[in-house]
């Protein structure tokens, strides 16, 4: 029997280098019998993935061109993070793996479902999903007993965590320091002006040492450092 195969498209939303799937995962795939393709990562410095190429490769994945999943075999399942590019309009003949955000009416959320209904595919959207199973293509289905997909503790799993505090606390901390430095209300320039046009950080080692430069000038102008106030701090971000 062949195997499923999972195609990892290249995002395409500006400064999206995030990936929905890691070489770890790619290789814990791979081991459990799964066909792993990986779409080459944007040469672009707005959309390029934070992880090398290689390392999908040396995970036992097999690297192909940037957009083919258009063209993948109809029984590939195309694994992607963010919503397709919107100025696109053909009909979606795969099942996607994605956050597609139609369920709660985004605008423009006719358009982006009618492609699969158009197509024949199907959205197995990681957003809003039924605790039994992915919630098919299909606004009308909606209720409100439907539910965030939920682990056995009742806990959602797919939603903010970690991370996102993380990067909140970091950008909060940049920006009190760049207002102490700019008084003349300069607004905080994108992440790109800070990485040498990379518009991401390598490591959170990176981003902890630029950040804790920033406090220490802010500090210096202030003449304390900031105060720091968690507002859910035994929620998902602020721990």
């Amino acid at each position: 029997m062949a195997s499923t195969t999972l195609h990892l498209r290249a995002e395409d939303k500006p400064l999206e280098h995030r990936s929905a799937l890691t070489p770890s995962t790619t290789r814990a795939l791979v081991d459990a019998g799964y066909t792993v393709k990986v779409e080459r990562s944007p040469t672009s410095a707005l959309r390029k993935r934070i992880f090398p190429d290689e390392e999908f490769e040396k995970a036992g994945a097999e690297l192909v061109p940037e957009g083919s999943w258009v063209n993948a075999p109809k029984d590939s399942i195309i694994v992607g993070l963010k919503e397709l590019d919107e100025t696109k309009n053909f009909p979606l003949v795969h099942d996607h793996v994605t956050f597609a955000h139609c369920f709660k009416n985004q605008g423009g959320w006719e358009k982006a479902l009618g492609r699969w209904s158009r197509g024949g595919g199907v959205l197995y959207d990681l957003e809003f999903l039924q605790v039994r199973g992915f919630l098919a293509l299909g606004f009308s289905e909606l209720k409100k007993t439907d539910v965030y997909l939920q682990d056995d503790s009742g806990r959602r799993v797919a939603a903010f965590g970690y991370h996102a505090g993380f990067a909140g606390a970091a950008l909060s901390l940049k920006a009190w320091a760049w207002q102490l430095e700019h008084p003349d209300g300069t607004p905080l320039p994108g992440v790109d002006e800070f990485t040498d046009g990379k518009g991401y950080y390598v490591n959170e080692g990176e981003m902890i040492s630029q950040i804790c430069a920033d406090v220490e000038r802010g500090a210096k102008i202030a003449g304390r450092k900031p105060r720091v106030l968690i507002i859910g701090a035994l929620g998902r971000c602020g721990r």
